[in-house]
Formats: C-alpha cells, structure tokens, sequence
C-alpha cells in the first residue's frame, strides 16, 4: 500500500505525521519520529509496524528537514505589525516604529513626524528628525553599535526579552518590544546600527 503524509500538529522536539491511503485516502496509520526513533503504528492492524526502508528513509529526511524548519520559526521573534490604516505598504517605517513602541495611532505618529518635518525643513523619515522625536518626544536614549559588536534585529530581540526598544538599521527602523520585532516585513536578518531604549 502506498501512503501519502500530512501533517496534523507539530511539537517543539517531536513530529507526528498522519498516514493515508493515496487511492482512498483512508486514514491508515501513524508515523512517528519520537527521540530519534521511527514508529509507525497501523490503525488497521492495531499494531505497530516496520516500513520498507526507502519509504522510512524518505520520512527521515523528511521529518530531520521539517524539524529544522519548525526549530528555525519557533526561535523567530517577528511579528507582522502593519497600522496603516489602508494597510498600504509605503516608507512608513518609522510610522509604524512610534505607533507600536508608543502605543499610538499610525496618524497620530505621522502627525508628530510630519509636523516637525516641516520645522526642520526636512522629510518626515530623515534620521535627524526620528532621532528628535525619539529623544525629545518620547524620551529615548541612543547606544550605537561598533562595527565588531553589531546584531541583527531577530538576536538583539531574543536576548532582550523585556523593554522597548527601537532599532536603528541602515535607512530603516523597527520597534522592539518585550523580545519580539515589530514590522510589515521580516527585518529579523538584518544587522543593528544601534537603537534607543526608554529612559
């Protein structure tokens, strides 16, 4: 008989599959990777039962891959964050900094920007500008990185599990909170130039 595999639920060391008739697709058994171990337990049969190595093997390397994936995305601390109100994907990214690291409006934050912006005689996302709002707005402290000692976004979160924070990448900003990056797209591989932390 040949099965076909679908996954039914994931646990942070083991992975269970379910098996399936790939003419019927009757639920016929169990596939297990349990510490190391491969188990297949046969619903018809009411036992458990070897497989045929090409087909275990197959699973193995199935199995070790989904694994590692699984891994990978459960240490991943991004959050899709996107406040615009029109969910446009626009250079708002320091719109959406100061929306979530102080817990106001996307207008509300493009308001404060814009508005001294406009009295700099600069653009609203210009680094002298975010750095005045951060600092005198909203009362944030700047640490920068030296070149040796630089992060990326998704491991300054993890070993920063509490506080907020803002990181400053190269023509980019994210809010860190409470060990999780804030943003409308994956920022996590990208290395910290610094970042402000609340006073």
């Amino acid at each position: 008989m040949q099965i076909t595999l679908k996954t039914t639920f994931e646990l942070s060391d083991n992975v269970t599959l379910e098996a399936y008739n790939k003419t019927s697709d009757e639920h016929v058994g169990t596939l297990v990777i349990k510490d190391g171990k491969l188990i297949y337990h046969n619903l018809i049969l009411h036992k458990e039962e070897d497989y045929d190595e090409d087909t275990l093997s197959e699973f193995e390397d199935f199995v070790n891959e989904f694994q590692l994936e699984f891994k990978k995305s459960r240490d991943r601390k991004y959050i899709n964050y996107q406040p615009n109100p029109k969910k446009n994907n626009t250079t708002d990214c320091t719109f959406r900094a100061y929306s979530k690291a102080e817990n106001i409006t996307w207008e509300e934050a493009y308001d404060i920007a814009a508005a001294l912006g406009k009295e700099m005689k600069l653009m609203p996302n210009d680094h002298k500008v975010v750095d005045k709002i951060l600092k005198d707005n909203f009362g944030y402290s700047f640490t920068k990185f030296g070149k040796e000692d630089r992060k990326t976004v998704n491991e300054f979160a993890i070993e920063h599990p509490k506080g907020t924070y803002v990181g400053w990448l190269h023509g980019h900003v994210v809010a860190i909170v409470d060990g999780y990056y804030y943003d409308s797209w994956d920022s996590g591989d990208r290395k910290l130039k610094g970042y402000y932390t609340k006073n």
